[in-house]
């Protein structure tokens, strides 16, 4: 009886090991095809830019095509919706932006997807700040006098 319970143990830890060298050996061979980038806006525009050179960045990294893919309507939420309708196999990536992820959702657009439990973050491509500006002379003294400018 002992002997049997050892002797399953082993295979199940020989198990375990072959199947975790088979997930190292598929993620060592990432890409095997093209990854295609969706992006919510039209050609042009200025997520267009970032996303060609992010492409181009990880076809060089990985020897593999990149297509850019502009899907643009409905305030980003198109894009981002047949982001989230793909295929969760890595070859799929959605520049994804506040207008489809945060505006649009936390206005009440509604929306096919669930942008906090449909996405998952892999990095920070760009950092886009926004400026609040007004008109010299427009009458704003008061606000430039609150921010002691």
């Amino acid at each position: 009886m002992r002997k049997h319970r050892t002797v399953s143990i082993l295979a199940a830890a020989l198990a375990i090991a072959g199947a975790l060298a088979a997930a190292h050996a598929a993620e060592m061979n990432y890409p095997t095809r093209p990854i295609r980038i969706i992006v919510p806006y039209p050609p042009g525009g200025s997520t267009d830019p970032t996303a060609r050179a992010f492409g181009n960045w990880l076809s060089d990294k990985f020897g593999v095509s990149v297509v850019i893919d502009n899907r643009p309507g409905a305030g980003a939420t198109l894009g981002h919706g047949l982001a989230a309708k793909a295929t969760p196999d890595g070859y799929t990536l959605l520049l994804g932006t506040s207008g489809g992820l945060v505006t649009g959702p936390a206005f009440g657009t509604k929306v096919p997807y669930d942008p906090v439990r449909d996405f998952a973050p892999i990095g920070l491509g760009v950092y886009v700040p926004f400026l609040l500006v007004v008109l010299l002379g427009a009458g704003a003294a008061a606000l430039l006098r609150a921010w002691g400018v």
